[in-house]
């Protein structure tokens, strides 16, 4: 799990435990939110361009995406 991941939830816990966030806590939960969000995203992008390889049997290109979605899974 990567770091801002694991900040997120440390976030989130405290919210429903009931404990008041700091602004700068606020901030940070706000940044990790944007941060999944994007890596999410990235990774449904990714996701549909290998299936669109995949489809058109372009084997080379599905490849190179998957290689994509690996580097973004260790990141």
């Amino acid at each position: 799990m990567h770091a801002v991941e694991k900040r997120l939830l440390d976030l989130v816990g405290q919210i429903l435990s009931g404990d008041a966030l700091s602004s700068r806590e606020r901030a940070e939960l706000k940044e990790s939110h944007q941060w999944l969000t994007n890596r999410m995203r990235k990774r449904e992008d990714l996701e549909s361009l290998s299936f669109i390889a995949h489809c058109n049997a372009d084997y080379d290109w599905e490849m190179e995406i998957c290689a994509e979605l690996e580097k973004l899974e260790r990141s």
